[in-house]
């Protein structure tokens, strides 16, 4: 599903800005 992997990359970038 693309929704999952958009959800991935939103939680890479959320990451990434800890």
């Amino acid at each position: 599903m693309i929704s999952n992997q958009i959800n991935v990359i939103y939680a890479t970038l959320t990451l990434n800005q800890l």
